[in-house]
């Protein structure tokens, strides 16, 4: 026996009403035009919630994408948290969508940490502290 399910059609949103939830009681955002309310994600965001919580209520997707560029796991974690779409126009335009470069270049640097068994967490978090020392010798 097959069965057929209707997908949920999601409630559009204008930019103007994601951008009334800008707080950490209400906190939407949206990545690529989908609408998401990650308010109860705030406490476990891995990043802390400060990062979400600078651009709440407004179009993250190129955050998203710099933040997030060796794994495709934040966007699955994502998929639980949307409510909607956007409708009509952005709050401000949009650059040109990638031509494909970015994504190549991400992934063959992706490839070299995974071949050299490096974390690139941890080797920004290390170049941060090195950085860091290193102002404090010379000042």
């Amino acid at each position: 026996m097959f069965y057929f399910f209707k997908k949920k059609k999601l409630k559009e949103y204008t930019w103007k009403e994601v951008a009334e939830h800008n707080n950490e009681k209400s906190c939407w955002l949206y990545i690529d035009r989908n609408v998401y309310d990650v308010t109860s994600f705030l406490p476990r965001h891995p990043g802390g919630k400060d990062m979400i919580l600078l651009m709440a209520g407004r179009d993250c997707t190129d955050l998203f994408i710099a933040y997030h560029p060796f794994t495709e796991r934040p966007r699955e974690v994502l998929k639980k948290f949307q409510i909607g779409v956007l409708k009509g126009d952005t709050e401000f335009g949009r650059y040109k969508a990638d031509s494909g470069f970015y994504k190549t270049v991400r992934q063959r640097v992706g490839k070299y940490f995974v071949d050299n068994k490096l974390d690139y967490k941890v080797t920004f978090v290390l170049k941060k502290k090195a950085n860091k020392y290193a102002k404090n010798i010379h000042t």
